[in-house]
């Protein structure tokens, strides 16, 4: 491994998906101050005369911004820009201090990296099984890297592929964040609305909505959420899912046990 100082200015560090932290950084700054860089930063080798683009250290290359210092210890990876940015997605999922809200955006990016990678594994209808496959090894693949399940990896891959970045980036730093519940639930609404539901979550009257679903009653001016009891709460919960699993098996299924419990049939 080479180590080179280069000039911060040679580096390019926007457009990435973790915001910086300013927290961190100050704390960065301070021991950086002291002690010194402990551990280089990683960039991407420069391309047709451009900036070299930042893989990993993108604090520790703002606390170095902080001080007024000129030049970073660097290493400079070999690799096509994809597998570079394949490799910086997955170094920051296996981070546990990641918020849900990060880690959909960072599975997100992830899938479309490997699709870009694997272009057979793109689909534009109907998944070939061999699409189909390749995604499931994909899945796989991270749920061992990431140490997380694979049915949560689906789950929140899907939620940073729906989530528009302007909608995430209003719920960023709030308690909205780290509830999956409700970044599901706002996901599945069109981009503009998602907006619109997001700051309506964040409004400081004391009667604002606390849910998705109650903000989007509010925006279309069916009920004030006061008004919504948590019986209509519990039903629209269960609607939801119904509409979600459209499998008519499934469905059939369901309602047989609900006759044959009792709970409906009945005068």
């Amino acid at each position: 491994m080479k180590i080179a100082f280069l000039n911060i200015a040679d580096i390019d560090d926007g457009n990435r998906v973790r915001p910086i932290n300013e927290e961190v950084v100050s704390r960065l700054a301070e021991s950086i101050n002291e002690r010194g860089l402990r551990q280089p930063i990683e960039v991407a080798g420069q391309i047709r005369g451009k900036k070299y683009r930042l893989v990993t250290g993108g604090h520790r290359l703002a606390a170095h911004r902080l001080l007024g210092i000129e030049t970073i210890a660097t290493v400079i990876l070999e690799g096509s820009e994809l597998e570079l940015r394949r490799d910086e997605l997955l170094e920051n999922l296996e981070r546990s201090e990641l918020s849900k809200l990060e880690r959909a955006q960072f599975l997100a990016a992830l899938r479309r990296v490997f699709q870009e990678l694997n272009p057979e594994a793109k689909h534009g209808g109907d998944r070939t099984k061999e699409q189909v496959a390749m995604l499931a090894d994909w899945y796989r693949t991270v749920a061992v890297r990431s140490k997380m399940g694979l049915r949560t990896i689906e789950r929140s891959t899907a939620i940073g592929e729906r989530l528009s970045r302007e909608a995430a980036n209003t719920l960023r730093g709030t308690d909205y964040e780290d509830n999956q519940k409700e970044l599901d639930a706002l996901s599945r609404l069109e981009p503009d609305l998602q907006v619109r539901v997001g700051k309506a979550l964040l409004d400081p009257e004391e009667a604002s909505p606390k849910t998705v679903a109650q903000a989007v009653k509010v925006i279309q001016g069916h009920a004030d959420p006061a008004d919504i009891s948590p019986e209509e709460t519990q039903l629209r919960k269960l609607l939801d899912t119904w509409n979600r699993n459209d499998n008519p098996k499934a469905r059939r299924r369901f309602l047989d046990h609900l006759s044959a419990s009792g709970l409906i049939g009945a005068e």
